[in-house]
């Protein structure tokens, strides 16, 4: 007996408080779920950085992805100065007992892929690699992320791991301005360059490492500025073919 009116199955469910309690409840964390979404986006940057004692430019292709609203993935692609990953090798000589150890420093492209954590909307922590070795760092996002403060803790070539610190702040939509310190734990000092016998540039006499402060900017494109420009160019493409 199926029933009809109040009495039938789908009259009970109309009726039912403990489903119209759960439907409310579900709605509103959807709700705080998409609202959560809208205040952190997913963006894609380039940024540059100059550092001043060294006089040597930095660039970098940004993505932060958000996955869930307090989970995102950072990915970075650096080339500058510094190159590649050093391959370390040691080899030892007949009848000697020190060893040689070489370091060989390609000309390429270090990588970051970190996984991070959102507290609120104003704070989140990442781990992972950091410039091709493991590190961790955070983020302290002030202003609905206009302005930003970071830190990063990661592998180096020497003892004391490297500490960097910066800041970003936005002057104008999607432009942010940066500064900060570079491997900030470690003395500056100057490796001097065996130029052989023949001519070399003199940019190549000696090579800075250690603490360096740097300036640079950053163009910030959001997922929304991205499908605007998609669009656009899009149109364009097509109007043109």
């Amino acid at each position: 007996n199926r029933g009809t009116g109040a009495q039938g199955q789908l009259g009970k469910l109309i009726n039912d408080p403990q489903l119209a309690d759960d439907i409310e409840e579900a709605t509103e964390s959807a709700r705080e779920g998409v609202g959560s979404f809208s205040r952190f986006k997913s963006w894609l940057g380039l940024r540059t950085e100059y550092n001043w004692f060294s006089a040597q430019p930095r660039f970098f292709v940004v993505a932060e992805i958000r996955a869930r609203t307090d989970k995102f993935y950072l990915i970075e692609l650096e080339r500058g100065p510094l190159g590649d990953f050093p391959d370390d090798t040691v080899v030892d000589s007949n009848g000697v007992p020190q060893y040689v150890r070489t370091q060989v420093i390609k000309d390429g492209v270090r990588f970051t892929a970190q996984f991070g954590k959102t507290f609120g909307n104003w704070f989140q922590i990442r781990g992972g690699l950091k410039e091709s070795t493991f590190g961790f760092g955070s983020d302290l996002l002030l202003g609905n992320g206009r302005l930003r403060f970071s830190g990063d803790l990661y592998g180096g070539v020497f003892r004391t791991p490297r500490l960097k610190l910066a800041g970003a702040l936005s002057v104008f939509r999607g432009v942010y301005l940066n500064a900060g310190v570079d491997d900030a734990l470690n003395e500056a000092r100057y490796l001097r360059i065996r130029k052989g016998g023949g001519d070399a540039p003199h940019q190549f006499d000696k090579i800075r490492y250690g603490r360096d402060y740097f300036l640079g900017a950053t163009l910030h494109f959001t997922d929304a500025d991205l499908a605007v420009l998609i669009r656009v160019y899009g149109a364009l493409l097509v109007g043109l073919l």
